[in-house]
């Protein structure tokens, strides 16, 4: 079976690339994003942000910790720290106070290891449509000789799914909805090392993020450096200094310096126009 599938994606790539510029599935890029990622709890992030709100610019670090369940952040660079913990789609700094996010697919990008989890993310978030991972018409049963298999007749042309020049590279685009007030759009990268692009709009506003810069690690290839774009101005640009495993002695000093951090809360309103723009959207 693996070897007829290999047949049909060598077969694909022959007919269609003379028919039109051959696009791998989404099936396909969603696995090129994850595949090599292999922690699935302990693991810290040290993100470094600069944020802009329009008026004023600010600088600070924060430490993202996933461990089992649980997701926890800590910022540095406020007059005291800052933390909080992600109880579903809110960042929860303290029982008064919590910013909600609009959407996972930046976070599902940074911290999920399942590609069959992060595409249940976009199709609940509308990036993506179920018939979005088809690549053939239902009535196609590659068997018998491949010269008779008829790919060019039963490859499904989406057009919603087309090949886009950025400023990053060449991309994979999946429009799951466009409306003339509603936009959920997603940009893989074509050579298979991640994702360019997210695009949202709703109603007048606009929100994008566009992936600069990529890093392999020894727990997975990440993004590793991404602008994120407000149409009302506001603009956070965002780098992973590290991507690590944390030891036991590690993860205690963090849990340590986090609960610090939560019993301090009014830190968070002073922060409060900056980590709207950084987590509205992730």
């Amino acid at each position: 079976m693996l070897n007829c599938f290999k047949i049909v994606f060598f077969f694909t790539l022959f007919f269609t690339s003379s028919m039109l510029a051959f696009l791998p599935s989404v099936s396909s890029l969603l696995k090129g994003v994850f595949e090599d990622r292999t922690i699935t709890s302990g693991v810290e992030f040290v993100l470094k942000h600069k944020i802009s709100d329009g008026s004023s610019v600010l600088h600070f670090e924060e430490r993202l910790v996933k461990e089992g369940n649980q997701i926890s952040c800590l910022w540095k660079g406020f007059p005291q720290p800052v933390g909080a913990v992600i109880k579903k789609n809110s960042y929860v700094f303290s029982r008064e106070k919590s910013i909600e996010s609009r959407s996972l697919a930046l976070r599902g990008y940074l911290l999920f290891v399942s590609p069959e989890s992060y595409q249940s993310q976009l199709i609940e978030e509308q990036f993506l449509r179920k018939e979005h991972l088809f690549q053939f018409k239902s009535d196609f049963e590659p068997e018998g000789d491949p010269r008779t298999w008829g790919i060019a007749h039963h490859y499904l042309i989406h057009d919603d799914i087309f090949l886009e020049r950025l400023s990053q590279g060449i991309a994979v685009a999946v429009v799951g909805r466009q409306e003339d007030s509603f936009r959920r759009a997603i940009y893989f990268d074509k050579q298979l090392r991640g994702i360019l692009r997210i695009e949202w709009k709703d109603s007048d506003a606009w929100v994008t993020v566009n992936v600069l810069e990529f890093t392999k690690t020894a727990w997975g290839t990440y993004p590793q450096r991404w602008v994120m774009q407000f149409s009302s101005g506001g603009e956070v640009e965002t780098e992973v200094a590290d991507v690590r495993f944390l030891k036991e002695k590690q993860l205690s000093e963090f849990k340590n310096s986090f609960h610090t951090a939560l019993r301090n809360p009014s830190s968070a309103v002073s922060a409060d126009n900056f980590l709207r723009l950084l987590l509205s959207y992730r």
